[in-house]
């Protein structure tokens, strides 16, 4: 599904945070693959009803080394700042 986000893609993202563990404290994370999304969030409107059609949130899943603790993250904002990366890259350098 996401075939041009690569593992280092993401962790080059992560990179740009401090992750610490909210159960151990742990600051190494591994992350699942992208070929799937590990889970996909159904949004709700006002935490009543679902939207029609229901707004879909591809995650991965992010797990502490240490103590195995998981977590969500979007993949939508990695895919952009990934995007970002690429298109900063390409632009020339003026002198």
């Amino acid at each position: 599904m996401y075939p041009h986000i690569s593992q280092k893609d993401v962790y080059d993202f992560f990179r740009q945070f401090t992750r610490v563990c909210s159960v151990c404290g742990a600051t190494d994370w591994m992350v699942t693959d992208f070929d799937v999304p590990a889970v996909t969030l159904i949004a709700a409107k006002d935490g009543q009803e679902y939207l029609v059609p229901p707004k879909e949130i591809p995650c991965c899943a992010c797990i502490c080394d240490r103590c195995g603790y998981v977590n969500l993250h979007a993949i939508g904002p990695i895919e952009k700042w990934i995007q970002l990366q690429k298109k900063s890259e390409q632009e020339p350098i003026l002198d």
